[in-house]
């Protein structure tokens, strides 16, 4: 069961009131990564190395970010492209 709550201070507060079973209960938490503050020292790597890696992380994200590009601008497909859109076509209709 998926039930919502807000963590505050050390603690999940849950949004609409709910009676547990047991006293403790094992849960899984998703936090979204946005919200997590990475620190260097709990990792234990050297600062060049998380230098790079901040660098390759920002870089990738300004690629997943970027606008696609106009229809226009776009390559003509490949003969190979081209044959595995069929071939997925023909999978999707057997």
């Amino acid at each position: 069961m998926q039930v919502e709550a807000i963590y505050r201070q050390g603690r999940l507060e849950f949004i609409a009131p709910l009676k547990l079973k047991h006293d403790t209960v094992r849960v899984l938490v998703e936090v979204p990564d946005a919200e997590i503050e990475f620190q260097a020292d709990d990792q234990g790597l050297p600062p060049d190395v998380i230098a790079r890696a901040r660098a390759m992380r920002e870089a990738l994200d300004a690629i997943r970010d970027a606008p696609l590009p106009p229809d226009e601008e776009l390559p003509e497909p490949t003969q190979k492209q081209q044959d595995r859109w069929e071939a997925f076509g023909l999978r999707e209709n057997a």
